[in-house]
């Protein structure tokens, strides 16, 4: 971008810091904007808004809503910023109802629809009526329609992802700072700083809030909402003490930037202790195997409207927010469903191999450093697809893979257990040529319906064949389905199987034969 002349550019994630600082070095006629960062350069700047406050007044109305004074918060990355707007909802719920508790469940990520809907499951489980999230998608939010809870949107208005669960939305509006930061290039004033906006700039609302919270609830948001405009309402104002009962700020103190951004504690009422930032990154650069990937799944939704758009292939939504949007899974089968929708996408063998590579470049940044990858052919053939585009696209990508970034991995093809032995047969019959590319063979899709004994021949023939056997079973069927992959398909993992936990005999023989789950 500064090569194509661009005098003013914007960075609008953390993760660009250090690469806009080298680029600022090397163009320093070109203004940088930051957003979320803490670094700055004397043609660099950073930006941010103050997301606690659109917490805090989600906290006012989850205060007033919870009929089981039991909240919960779906967290992404363990930093202060994250910490400081858990604790601002809950000082915003306590505000309207002292008997309020947090629970808080860390999935790790800004966005990953799969763990945010998992992690809203839980609370919801453990208890938790309305859930609040500091992440990206609007998971939490349709979990909790679909489970009869109520919810929040966060950073844009969500309320059609789930108009039975939104309570309202805290939501970003970046517009006032960017007109700012073109008009200082524009009018020469531009200068090295760090802007913090909040409501007062217009740079953070609460908005769509439900018809039917209170109306005392309704009023005491919007007083909030205008003493945060005018500067008289503080919501870090003492005393304040953490959960384990120790004062954080003194009674009429208020906190400064300074202090809001080291919080690295829970309020009183949140649940546990935050998680170390330090931890997280030491696990990230842990060298890892992953063992359990669906090549198909992995497809992001970028990729996919690159693939259509290529292919010629119409996709039953109308932009990548909207597809990213559906990545919230609540069962096996809302998963299938938008796995099959994405695998529709790919043709060739160029196809396979950029979606292998896209998978393993994640996978790098992770520190994977070795790779089991499910595929899933009949899929593909299905739609015409040649077996051997399928297998050579993706067996390239693992080479390519291992010699650019040192990640190996190897290739496990699945046979879809809703379809025929006589299918998988064939199946079989038709990557006879490509099984020097292959270590073994699996079994997945639905599972219900679909035991194991279904393809005791199949895999009978693949193990004659040197295949190694796996197998999905016990994620949604009973534990006779994984002694029937033991027994008759001779597995040597098994895939989920978190149905073993019914069968105390089962469980020692896992134990015993020293089979992985």
């Amino acid at each position: 971008m500064a090569a194509d002349g661009n005098q003013l550019i914007f960075g609008t994630t953390f993760g660009y810091m250090e690469p806009m600082l080298k680029v600022a070095a090397d163009n320093p006629n070109v203004k940088f904007e930051h957003a979320t960062g803490y670094k700055t350069a004397a043609n660099m700047r950073t930006y941010d808004s103050r997301t606690y406050e659109g917490a805090y007044m989600a906290g006012v109305v989850a205060g007033g809503m919870t009929k089981s004074n039991t909240l919960g918060v779906v967290g992404s990355i363990p930093i202060p910023e994250v910490i400081r707007n858990i604790n601002s909802f809950t000082l915003g719920a306590q505000s309207v109802n002292p008997k309020i508790k947090t629970k808080v469940v860390w999935v790790g990520e800004w966005f990953n629809p799969g763990k945010e809907t998992e992690a809203a499951t839980a609370l919801i489980n453990g208890g938790a009526d309305v859930l609040m999230q500091n992440t990206d998608s609007s998971a939490v939010l349709q979990t909790a329609e679909k489970m009869g809870k109520r919810a929040f949107g966060w950073d844009s208005d969500m309320t059609k992802y789930g108009p039975k669960a939104h309570l309202g939305s805290a939501v970003i509006n970046w517009g006032p700072y960017y007109i700012k930061a073109a008009n200082d290039v524009l009018n020469n004033t531009w200068k090295e700083e760090k802007s913090w906006w909040g409501v007062k700039e217009g740079a953070i609302d609460f908005v769509s809030m439900a018809s039917d919270v209170p109306e005392p609830i309704q009023t005491k948001v919007n007083e909030v909402k205008a003493g945060l405009k005018d500067g008289s309402y503080q919501i870090w104002r003492g005393p304040i003490v953490d959960n384990t009962g120790k004062e954080v700020l003194a009674k009429d103190a208020v906190a400064d930037d300074g202090f809001l951004g080291g919080i690295n504690f829970y309020v009183k009422g949140v649940d546990g202790k935050p998680m170390d930032s330090k931890l997280v990154e030491f696990i990230k650069k842990l060298p890892k195997a992953e063992l359990h990937i669906h090549i198909e799944g992995s497809l992001e939704p970028e990729l996919i409207f690159a693939l259509a758009k290529r292919n010629g292939i119409a996709l039953p939504y109308d932009s990548v927010e909207s597809l990213r949007q559906a990545y919230a899974f609540t069962d096996l089968q809302s998963f299938l469903d938008i796995y099959y929708a994405g695998a529709s996408v790919l043709i060739h063998e160029q196809d396979f191999y950029e979606m292998g590579m896209a998978y393993l470049e994640r996978a790098h940044q992770d520190n994977v450093v070795y790779a089991e990858i499910f595929f899933d052919p009949q899929t593909h053939t299905q739609r015409s697809v040649d077996m051997g585009a399928v297998i050579n696209g993706l067996f390239r990508a693992c080479q390519d893979a291992e010699q650019k970034w040192g990640v190996r991995s190897k290739l496990i093809m699945c046979f879809l257990r809703h379809l025929s032995e006589e299918d998988a047969f064939n199946t079989l019959a038709m990557a006879k040529d490509y099984l020097d590319k292959i270590i073994g063979v699996g079994l997945d899709s639905s599972e219900v319906g679909n035991p194991p004994e279904k393809f005791a021949r199949v895999f009978a023939r693949c193990r004659e064949l040197g295949l190694q056997v796996v197998a999905h079973a016990g994620e949604e069927g009973p534990p006779a389905y994984i002694w029937q992959a033991l027994e008759l398909l001779r597995a040597k993992r098994i895939d989920h199987g978190v149905a073993s936990i019914e069968d105390a005999k089962l469980m020692q023989e896992l134990a015993r034969s020293r089979i992985a789950l």
